[in-house]
Order: structure tokens, then sequence, then C-alpha cells
């Protein structure tokens, strides 16, 4: 049920197309199965994050600027398809 829901937000945050450009405050990359996480300060200054697959986590340091795409309704990020 999630990953449809999930699924839906992201092709929601496509066909939007609304990107937002943000500098990478912290990586929390796993080494196993488990989630790995690139985390930000969103337009009003929270804390936010973006799910990466952690075989790709290690490309990404803090410091780096990165474009997301955002699901505004449901104040979710996903990482844009290279």
């Amino acid at each position: 049920a999630f990953s449809i829901w999930k699924d839906r937000v992201y092709t929601d945050a496509v066909s939007k197309n609304e990107r937002v450009t943000v500098k990478i405050t912290s990586v929390g990359c796993t080494s196993g199965k488990g989630q790995s996480n690139l985390y930000f300060r969103d337009q009003q200054d929270k804390i936010n994050h973006v799910s990466v697959y952690h075989q790709d986590c290690s490309k990404y340091k803090i410091g780096d600027v990165i474009t997301l795409l955002y699901n505004e309704d449901h104040d979710w990020y996903f990482l844009q398809p290279n």
C-alpha cells in the first residue's frame, strides 16, 4: 500500500516538474539494504531528507548542491533520475 502511494506521489511530482535546489548538510549511508538518506534544509529552513540507493550514497558529500523533484501537496522529495 505504501509503495503504491509513493509511486503516485512520485508520478505527480514528475508531471508537475516542481524542482528545488538544496545543499546537502548531512549524508547517512547504510552498508546493507537499509535506506540511505541525504539531509538538507528546505525553503523554510526545516531539516528534511531525500532517500538514495545505498550503492549511490557515497557519491554525495556535505556541501554538494543537488536538484530534487518536490511534491508540495505531500511535502515529499525525490532524487531526479540521471
